[in-house]
């Protein structure tokens, strides 16, 4: 929600290996919505290494969807919560990796749970700015 941008990066080069995903560059504390009706699988409000704070949502069909680096989940969250798309679910951060970066989110898609595909074409066919 608010003003962002995004870039084809899926595989681009980063310290540990191809990027997997897209990174949606945002002001720190910019409102991250579900992009799919579907369940919170797992989650972590303590920061990671690497993904930092994050969540998985599945949808209904077994997708995985992963959003890494945020600041704040929403506290009424929890692994098995129902979420409807567009429904706000944490905010913009850079934590993780991340750190003393920019905030962004890392979005991948992981279809039916397998390895991760491109977003950018999806993003792009929900973007309302395009």
């Amino acid at each position: 929600v608010g003003t962002y941008s995004y870039s084809n990066d899926f595989g681009a080069p980063r310290s540990q290996g191809s990027h997997q995903g897209n990174d949606i560059i945002a002001k720190m504390g910019t409102p991250l919505v579900a992009c799919v009706d579907g369940t919170i699988s797992r989650l972590s409000r303590t920061e990671t290494r690497l993904g930092g704070i994050w969540i998985w949502i599945a949808d209904a069909r077994g997708n995985q969807y992963y959003y890494a680096h945020m600041d704040t989940i929403d506290p009424e969250l929890r692994a098995g919560s129902r979420v409807t798309a567009g429904q706000v679910v944490g905010t913009m951060g850079m934590t993780g990796d991340a750190k003393g970066t920019i905030p962004h989110l890392h979005f991948e898609i992981r279809p039916s749970g397998g390895g991760s595909i491109n977003p950018y074409n999806e993003l792009r066919a929900v973007d309302p700015k395009r």
